[in-house]
């Protein structure tokens, strides 16, 4: 079951009306707010007005405002309620503001609650809160997990801040996990209404919740008292007070030749990569190896495939990272996880990134708005819309005072610095002063600057190499110039020409990317090739060309597509409405709206009669007749005619197929091996074998 810990959806539901009381509005880059009326109540002077999570809202005739990376709480006659020292504002239930506070000299943040006048209602002393119902979860810090408690709206204790997890559930009760991971209810007053005896327990609806236990689930009233006992796989509660409910999947595992392997029972079982699968019991996911040990009791709400032995988990709404064995590398207490290669970037609460390292250390001091991939070895960091680098052991190399930055090379950078562009080295130091032109660097000492339509080579001291009106790429070490009759000139970073490649011999209207070093051009309305040195090899007599590909290129006369070879023989007859490149000897046609496959001697391997052909990245081709489809091999051979509604080519010599609705396989010399008997198949690469579901039918509970 998700719980949202810093935010409960119902708030935003409650305020949301309020927030077309008020507009904000924005100039030079700082917010202000207006009235229904037009009329400005807040000028524009700060960075943000609203709440650092949702949307803007009023309540009690304030909101929040943001100044120098911290907020504040204002009143809508622009009056500030408080200083801005906390680093999130959200607003709550009633006139309650969740508020979030940095710890002096410590990363940590602390969570308290005020009212709209300011006044501090619950204390800043939990890692965590969340008001519900007149009564606040809280958590605080115990090792690398935490402890979860219930208070009331005085800070007086009411459940002891002893448990593994305590959730609201509605219906004024409580879900509440000791350290075993089992669950019991709870009133809002603390009292327990059974014992830890359930995995799991939803949210109430018409005074019901579902529970769970070894993996079944039963339903509960708000007394406690169990009305179905947990028998069921899944269970609905319908608006009518009525439930229907399905007994337990089964997964039945075979091998390609239909030999049963072994028959479980699960609501769901999906691959997660790395000879892992994730197995959904109760409303949680548990992580398993290939023949289903379950490798850690926690149960996550979500897990990620597992990208480099390691997989994004999230619990409670917060996400960590578990290694191949289940163990955490970093614990399930930020916003956000994601990976990047070794590093690890972690979303704090305020919604600002640090960086980790691949066993969960944490590598930047500061903390950032956002943090990017800059090259193999720098990240881009930004705060306040402000770019800065930092290296792959989290050093702040360049600080967050720049506009963009846009390119490393040799441990110099290229940047944006109050709209003009200048190059720094990694102790920020200039090398070339900012100014209006755009610079890239192409060598050691090297620099491109473009300046109005002219482009100029120059070195980092202010010398001119090198000059150009024409448009102007790298090469390697050198530069390719396109001149303007069409020819091509490379320059090394000397300026000096080293090559010329001619000009076409005519002028032509336009000139195409080369293929095969052809180059297509158009003259006079009509379409040819020409070689390397601009000389027309291809004469310009066709209506339309498309690249050489193996040897061939589509040309296009009286309406109709064929293929030439180099020399401008017909290989291939122009018959066809459309035709597409050839690949490993095979080309897509179309005729008459009908598609075919043809080989580079223009025979017809595979007839023209299907609506639709697409190479699949097998090498093998998808058949589409109506809503049907087919299979034909590598060679346009037929595998078998389009006969299902999907086809999975997972190449390995079988093809799942579906037919209204129903799973099974055939193998690619047409033959069913699994009957289409099931609701689903997928196919585990590392055990070489088929997971095939059937799923058990809905029935009404009495």
């Amino acid at each position: 079951m998700k719980v949202v810990l810093w935010l409960v959806v119902s708030i935003f539901s409650f305020v949301a009306g309020l927030a077309e009381t008020y507009q904000t509005f924005e100039v030079d880059g700082k917010i202000g707010l207006r009235d229904a009326k037009g009329n400005v109540v807040i000028p524009p002077a700060y960075d943000a007005l609203g709440w650092s999570e949702g949307p803007f809202s009023v309540i009690g005739q304030v909101t929040g405002y943001k100044t120098s990376g911290r907020w504040g709480i204002i009143a809508v006659n622009n009056r500030e309620i408080t200083e801005a020292t906390y680093t999130g504002l959200i607003p709550a239930e009633g006139n309650l503001i969740l508020a979030y506070k940095r710890m002096p000299g410590s990363s940590r943040f602390l969570a308290g609650c005020l009212d709209t006048s300011g006044k501090e209602v619950i204390p800043f002393q939990y890692e965590g809160l969340t008001i519900n119902s007149m009564r606040g979860i809280v958590y605080v810090r115990s090792g690398k997990s935490y402890k979860y408690g219930l208070i009331d709206l005085h800070n007086r204790p009411i459940i002891p801040i002893e448990y593994e997890q305590i959730q609201f559930l509605g219906s004024l009760r409580y879900a509440v996990q000791d350290t075993t991971g089992r669950f019991a209810l709870f009133t809002e007053n603390g009292k327990p209404l059974t014992g830890f005896i359930f995995d799991d327990i939803t949210r109430f609806r018409n005074n019901y919740a579902i529970v769970y236990q070894n993996g079944y689930q039963g339903i509960i009233d708000r007394n406690g008292l169990l009305r179905v006992n947990p028998s069921f796989t899944n269970i609905q509660l319908e608006d009518n007070g009525q439930a229907r409910g399905r007994k337990q999947n089964k997964w039945t595992i075979l091998d390609g030749k239909n030999n049963t392997l072994q028959t479980v029972q699960y609501d769901s079982i999906f691959p997660l990569g790395d000879d892992r699968f994730g197995i959904r019991k109760g409303a949680g996911i548990v992580i398993t190896s290939n023949n289903f040990r379950e490798l850690t009791p926690t149960r996550f709400s979500s897990v990620g495939t597992f990208d480099n032995q390691r997989a994004v988990v999230t619990l409670n709404g917060r996400q960590g990272l578990i290694d191949i064995t289940g163990a955490y590398i970093v614990p399930a207490e930020y916003r956000a996880i994601r990976q990047d290669g070794s590093r690890i970037f972690a979303q704090l609460q305020d919604a600002r990134w640090i960086m980790l390292d691949s066993v969960g250390n944490r590598l930047t001091q500061r903390s950032y708005d956002r943090i990017d991939r800059f090259d193999g070895r720098l990240f881009t960091v930004v705060n306040d819309r402000r770019y800065g680098i930092v290296d792959a052991g989290g050093k702040e190399l360049v600080r967050c005072v720049y506009d963009s930055i846009l390119q490393h090379a040799e441990g110099k950078l290229v940047v944006r610095f109050h709209g003009d562009y200048g190059i720094i080295d990694l102790n920020e130091n200039w090398l070339t002063a900012p100014t209006a032109g755009r610079q890239y660097i192409v060598a050691s000492d090297r620099l491109l600057m473009k300046r109005g339509n002219t482009t100029y080579l120059m070195t980092f001291a202010g010398e001119i190499i090198y000059f150009t009106a024409n448009p102007i790429r790298v090469a390697g070490e050198a530069l390719e110039e396109t001149t303007s009759d069409g020819g091509t000139w490379k320059i090394d970073m000397d300026g000096r020409i080293v090559s010329r490649q001619a000009p076409p011999v005519e002028p032509f209207e336009s000139i195409f990317e080369e293929s095969e070093g052809l180059r297509g051009i158009k003259k006079n309305g009509r379409y040819g090739f020409v070689d390397n040195q601009g000389r027309l090899r291809i004469a310009n007599r066709y209506e339309g060309i498309k690249p050489f590909r193996e040897g061939l290129g589509a040309i296009k006369i009286l309406g109709k597509w064929g293929f030439v070879n180099h020399a401008e023989r017909i290989a291939v007859q122009p018959v066809y409405d459309d035709v597409g490149q050839f690949v490993s000897g095979l080309a897509v046609v179309m005729q008459k709206g009908q598609y075919g496959l043809i080989n580079k001697s223009g025979e017809v391997v595979l007839p023209i009669r299907y609506d639709k052909i697409e190479r699949l990245p097998t090498g093998r081709f998808e058949l589409t007749t109506g809503d049907s489809k087919g299979l034909a091999d590598k060679d346009g051979r037929l595998v078998f005619a389009p006969r299902y509604s999907e086809i999975n080519d997972i190449d390995n010599g079988y093809v799942i197929v579906n037919r209204d609705g129903r799973c099974g396989l055939v193998a690619l010399n047409g033959v069913s091996t699994i009957p289409m008997m099931y609701d689903r198949i997928f196919y585990d690469q590392h055990g070489d074998r088929y997971f095939a579901l059937t799923e058990a039918e809905w029935e009404t509970i009495p």
